[in-house]
């Protein structure tokens, strides 16, 4: 797990089953990977959101919206969120990058991508290029 913001720790699947959680105060998981079962949940005092985003090419803008605003929710109600997917990665680390840029001022995918990696380092080419495509085409009104 790796803390990126103040309520924001990117994550993969095996910390979201087996990670020391609680130590961070995390209280909130949100599963990004459409095929990847709940860790934890309401049973064990963990808030869990799923947006179920597939990695690569098939997502479609409804789908990032929803991610977006379901780390949003989660976050205004001052809950310390682990994002994850598979390997923590592509999809967790687009829906963060998505988030910030729709929260914290703008800045654009390569500055938000730069400030993940300096914290988490990435694999070269991680977020996946069809989560990028997507940052491009969103359309940002929708998340005033």
């Amino acid at each position: 797990m790796t803390k990126i913001t103040d309520q924001i720790w990117l994550g993969n699947s095996d910390a979201a089953a087996n990670g020391d959680i609680r130590s961070e105060g995390i209280d909130a998981m949100l599963n990004c990977a459409h095929d990847l079962q709940p860790a934890r949940g309401w049973d064990q005092g963990v808030l869990y959101a799923h947006c179920g985003l597939v990695d690569g090419p098939g997502n479609n803008s409804a789908a990032y919206h929803a991610a977006v605003c379901q780390l949003a929710n989660l976050v205004a109600l001052g809950k310390r969120v682990m994002v994850y997917c598979h390997k923590g990665e592509s999809r967790s680390v687009a829906v963060v990058i998505l988030h910030l840029h729709a929260t914290a001022g703008r800045q654009g995918w390569d500055h938000y991508r730069t400030l993940i990696h300096d914290k988490r380092p990435l694999p070269e080419g991680q977020p996946n290029w069809a989560h990028k495509e997507a940052f491009n085409r969103m359309d940002w009104r929708f998340l005033k």
